[in-house]
Order: C-alpha cells, then sequence, then structure tokens
C-alpha cells in the first residue's frame, strides 16, 4: 500500500501489517513503523481481450492463428474457432493464445495485438 504522514511530501509503498481505526496518530501499522495515511496502489488497466466474434473474424481474414496454453507450452489448433449462439460478445477465455502469421511468439488476444482498435 502507499503510505504517509502530513510531514512526508509523497506516499511510499510498505506492506502494511495492521491498520488501527479511530486512532488519531500511527493508525497505519507497517514494519518501518507508523503512518496517518494509507491508500492502495492503484492496478494498471488490462487491454481489453477479443471476444469470441471478433477472433472468429480475425481468424477468417486470414491474419494468424490461435492455440492454447497448457503449462507454459501452446497446442496450436488445427481447426478454425466456433462458439456457440449467445456467446459472440463473451471475452475469450484465459488459455487462448494468438500469433500473427508473421511472428514466432504467441500472444494475449488483446484488440491492440490483433489491430481490432478502431
Amino acid at each position: 500500500m502507499l503510505v504517509w504522514n502530513e510531514s512526508y511530501t509523497r506516499p511510499i509503498e510498505k506492506l502494511v501489517c495492521a491498520i488501527i481505526p479511530y486512532r488519531r496518530e500511527g493508525s497505519v501499522i507497517t514494519r518501518g513503523g507508523a503512518f496517518e495515511y494509507c491508500a492502495e496502489i492503484p492496478e494498471e488497466p488490462k487491454p481489453r481481450r477479443a471476444t469470441n466474434r471478433e477472433l472468429a473474424k480475425w481468424l477468417a481474414q486470414g491474419k494468424g492463428e490461435w492455440g492454447i496454453s497448457k503449462f507454459g507450452v501452446i497446442e496450436k489448433a488445427e481447426i478454425g474457432w466456433f462458439y456457440d449462439t449467445g456467446y459472440e460478445k463473451q471475452t475469450l477465455q484465459s488459455e487462448l493464445r494468438v500469433r500473427k502469421w508473421d511472428d514466432t511468439e504467441w500472444h494475449e488476444p488483446t484488440v491492440e495485438y490483433m489491430g481490432l482498435e478502431k
């Protein structure tokens, strides 16, 4: 978490051990001391993963191939992408990877990598 006191010009990152409510000074306890204030470190926004329909279109346009990541090894798919009706807008499963024909590395199926951003 980020922690700071009135006298600090910038928050610093520390592991918070406890927060004691209703205590005026030093209510945030860390291994390095007590602080007055704390805040969670904001997560970086993750890029949007493609949907079933977007992947199907990308593959139909001949832009690349897909595979499934199992224990760090990619099992390359030998068939096209299909999905049940009603799942067009569902985001692709976390194990799925894609790569463009001119690329040797497998990637997360993000709209940025697949060139789907408008």
